[in-house]
């Protein structure tokens, strides 16, 4: 296998890749409404009795049931893209982990939540009922989220790359879903073992992609 390096100066440079998203994101619009929540701010959710509820039953063991999986579709994942939050988005990815995964005692209840999540986040960066400003949120919280072990979650790896090498998806967002990557990247020098190696086949092929461009 081929070592990939990445210098100070390159396309996967923490730095260039921030900045770049926090222009494309600035010149990126207003939010549009796609299903928009009953609560217009992450603090309203947080707060809300339907929260605490949720936190509850999933603290004590329970599985992650039909209910759970609507108030993180319908009411949690939406906080990413609206109005209300548009001044801490990075912020609200933070809470948003804490509030839904943090909370999960089972290990199964877990996993399907984050494949929830990973498949809603995949279809929000292709959505055209968002503002690329809500994709690109989106996306990054795609990149950003854990199992349980407190490690990137692989079953995102393979979504973020077919975002990078989608050519019908927006530049911003793809360099979003490319920063994602990249903290992978960054985490296989650290990781051993099987899991080492299934994430490096999953990434190659997509940096063989870009380097080739």
């Amino acid at each position: 296998m081929k070592h990939v390096l990445f210098k100070k100066n390159s396309l996967f440079s923490t730095r260039f890749v921030g900045g770049l998203l926090l222009s494309l994101a600035f010149h990126s619009g207003s939010v549009c409404a796609q299903n928009e929540p009953r609560y217009n701010r992450i603090a309203s959710l947080e707060s809300s009795n339907e929260m605490k509820s949720y936190q509850k039953d999933l603290r004590s063991g329970a599985s992650f049931a039909e209910k759970h999986q609507r108030l993180l579709l319908n009411e949690g994942l939406p906080q990413l893209f609206i109005d209300g939050n548009r001044l801490d988005r990075a912020g609200v990815r933070q809470r948003l982990e804490k509030i839904f995964f943090d909370s999960i005692a089972d290990s199964t209840a877990y996993k399907k939540a984050t494949d929830s999540a990973v498949t809603q986040l995949s279809a929000l960066a292709r959505s055209e009922q968002i503002s690329i400003n809500g994709s690109i949120n989106a996306v990054l919280f795609l990149g950003e989220l854990k199992d349980k072990q407190g490690r990137l979650l692989t079953t995102a790896t393979q979504p973020l790359s077919e975002i990078i090498s989608d050519d019908s998806v927006t530049p911003a967002v793809r360099i979003a879903a490319l920063a994602g990557l990249g903290k992978r990247i960054q985490e296989l020098g650290t990781s051993s073992g099987e899991n080492k190696q299934v994430e490096a086949a999953t990434i190659v092929p997509t940096l063989n992609k870009i380097l080739s461009l």
